[in-house]
């Protein structure tokens, strides 16, 4: 799909209306299969769109497509007949679109799906949509095809699952520091730290042995490709065994990052072993205990140039942790101190996850500079309320976190609409509605303590069925979400928009004091009342 965001005019929504439209309008236009003398009208009607939209007969061969898509193919628009996807993707992937073609034709079903793209020479994420295109006798003539570039969310969502990954794992790291009764289940519990999101197929930790062949032991081990590990030799002594990653950073007392198995001369003893359980780089870190060098901690990936510095650093974090905490456990001193080092660290990471959040919420600020401060606000008032009603400062926490993302599925909205300086029309109203399914798709797979994402889902939500996008009503709806609905439109009524001035406070309260106990919840509404 083109780089610049989709526009109102057809987009492939939940619902897959616009799909079915688009099949409809083609439908109309070509009633024979056969007869393209229609074709410049149907560019002329989807030439304004930026989603592509392409019709194939029912051998998956193109029969036309609109400039957006043909632009993306790098090919002219008319000369795209009788193409196939064989002759723009690679086999594999072509084979697959042409699988989902047959199921819709056979099926006569629409199919929505989340795939890879490859535009302008680019790796990209679509949304892809296809419908039956049948003829006024309803026999199916072939597929109808809508793409929505989705780019922008999935980086979001892998940027912020990466963020999540990261905190969770130095956490659990240093949980088993604290709570372990032994050194093994301290190095264990690391282990499965690391491997636990299915990021790295393997982690493992071993120390040096001084004996004749200056043997390397592995004293701990996890994830699917652990099976690596049995009857391993390495040395990290200076001979044939002792060259690989894991060796040269116990004898050095340096980070090693092995980016690629296949091009290391080193890595040659291991390289058979390593491609049977599907490894292809490594990163090795020196443990010390006390300031000296005891071991290495060696996590794997499957494939290639996978390790990003962040990772590499939070690698080395928990190495030193790992020595810090076995040192701890050898004196009592130093295991109080790590407890209130563990202190210091949850504080750490709860800033780092508050940090993370800032961040996305700022990313969507400079989208729409009208809500610059929106999102704070609306966390900031929604605390207020949940202080007033007595709540307990974890889960005031997270409902302040709710509040700093509760519009981030707006990341997906073009900019032309949030900004939009006059009213919406009723198509792209009802893609803002959009938003906050879309921001509980970005955040349901993260780990947090709290409902974050079902709260964002539900913050537009009211008590008598109204809201969206579920219509939930009642005790359906969570407190968090209710409250996060009153601070939302008591924040937006009283600051200015791109299609008005601000209301100003007193029409903010006295709109939600008429909504109170029909929409609103009468008791969130006393106690911002009594906050504001």
């Amino acid at each position: 799909m083109p780089a610049d965001a989709p526009s109102a005019g057809l987009s492939s929504g939940p619902d897959g209306t616009d799909v079915a439209r688009a099949a409809t309008v083609v439908s109309s236009l070509f009633d024979d299969p056969v007869n393209l003398s229609n074709v410049e009208k149907f560019r002329a009607i989807f030439s304004q769109i930026s989603q592509g939209v392409l019709v194939k007969n029912l051998e998956s061969e193109f029969l036309f497509c609109n400039e957006s898509l043909a632009r993306n193919l790098g090919i002219a628009a008319p000369d795209i007949a009788g193409k196939t996807d064989f002759d723009f993707f690679p086999r594999a992937l072509a084979e697959h679109y042409r699988a989902d073609d047959q199921r819709v034709i056979h099926s006569g079903e629409r199919i929505e799906i989340e795939e890879p793209f490859i535009a302008e020479g680019r790796n990209r994420w679509i949304r892809t949509t296809k419908a039956p295109w049948r003829l006024p006798s309803g026999e199916i003539a072939g597929v109808v095809v809508v793409l929505s570039d989705i780019t922008e969310r999935k980086e979001a969502e892998q940027d912020l699952a990466r963020k999540s990954w990261a905190l969770k794992a130095l956490s659990d790291g240093n949980k088993a520091m604290i709570y372990s009764d032994s050194e093994q289940s301290l190095v264990d519990g690391v282990c499965q730290a690391i491997v636990a999101d299915g990021i790295y197929p393997l982690a493992w930790i071993g120390w040096k042995e001084h004996d004749a062949g200056q043997t390397v032991s592995i004293a701990a081990a996890a994830g699917p490709a652990i099976g690596y590990n049995e009857g391993l030799q390495i040395s990290w002594g200076d001979n044939s065994l002792g060259h690989g990653p894991s060796g040269t950073a116990i004898r050095t007392g340096q980070i090693v990052l092995e980016n690629d198995f296949d091009q290391s001369a080193a890595f040659h003893p291991w390289i058979k072993r390593a491609k049977s359980f599907h490894l292809g780089s490594s990163v090795a870190i020196p443990v010390r205990i006390e300031g000296n060098i005891a071991g290495v901690l060696t996590v794997y990936a499957s494939v290639a140039r996978t390790f990003s510095q962040s990772a590499i650093a939070l690698f080395e974090e928990m190495a030193s942790n790992i020595g810090y905490g076995i040192a701890s456990r050898r004196t009592r001193n130093a295991y109080e101190q790590a407890i209130t080092e563990q202190v210091l660290q949850a504080q750490k990471l709860e800033k780092a996850l508050r940090d993370a959040l800032m961040a996305i919420s700022s990313t969507l600020e400079h989208r729409d500079p009208y809500t610059v401060g929106h999102e704070k606000s609306v966390a900031d008032i929604a605390v207020r309320i949940g202080r007033h009603l007595g709540w307990d400062e974890h889960r005031l926490q997270g409902l302040y976190f709710a509040g700093i993302v509760h519009d981030l599925g707006k990341i997906q909205i073009p900019v032309e609409i949030l900004t939009k300086p006059v009213k919406l029309t009723a198509a792209e109203y009802a893609l803002i509605k959009t938003h906050p399914e879309t921001g509980y798709e970005i955040l349901k797979n993260i780990d947090f303590p709290w409902p974050i994402a079902e709260i964002v889902r539900q913050h537009h939500e009211y008590l008598d069925g109204s809201g969206y996008p579920r219509g939930l009503s009642g005790s359906q709806i969570l407190e968090e979400a209710r409250i996060l609905t009153v601070a939302d439109i008591f924040d937006s009524m009283s600051s200015a928009r791109p299609y008005r001035a601000a209301l100003g406070k007193d029409v903010a309260i006295d709109e939600i004091r008429r909504l109170s106990g029909t929409r609103l919840d009468s008791a969130v509404v006393d106690a911002l009342l009594s906050v504001v």
